[in-house]
């Protein structure tokens, strides 16, 4: 159970803001660090493999057959499970992407230090490519 919304204002600091994804199965946010060129925190969403070396030998193996390459993507899983019936939440991660940030700090995967935007654009694009318009 939720007991306090992300938009009472509730930041870790002073130069901080949540990014809540609407419209999920389940809340998800993400923590923009306006430090800098910004830095995008994120859990299961977007995520970061840039490699696999700190994985045992048997992620190492499935991960890449699981649709988790070495790159930033839109986790996979996560979108199946957390996407309602019929509906698409590329609105919301086309909304993410108006926030202004350069590096990128996931839950799942690798520090990106740099031009991390661009590859969550890419990700995003990625993932919603294969819809029916």
């Amino acid at each position: 159970m939720i007991s306090r919304s992300v938009w009472e204002g509730l930041t870790p600091t002073s130069d901080s803001e949540f990014f809540e994804f609407r419209g999920t199965k389940q809340p998800e946010c993400a923590l923009l660090l306006k430090r800098g060129k910004g830095v995008l925190l994120t859990c299961d969403a977007i995520q970061n493999y840039g490699d696999y070396s700190f994985n045992n030998w048997l992620a190492k193996l499935v991960m890449p057959r699981m649709g988790f390459r070495k790159k930033t993507i839109v986790g996979p899983i996560w979108l199946k499970l957390m996407t309602p019936e019929n509906e698409s939440l590329e609105s919301e991660f086309l909304r993410l992407l108006e926030l202004k940030f350069d590096k990128l700090l996931s839950a799942h995967g690798t520090f990106l230090e740099q031009d991390a935007h661009e590859a969550v654009q890419v990700a995003v694009r990625s993932a919603f490519s294969n819809r029916i318009d």
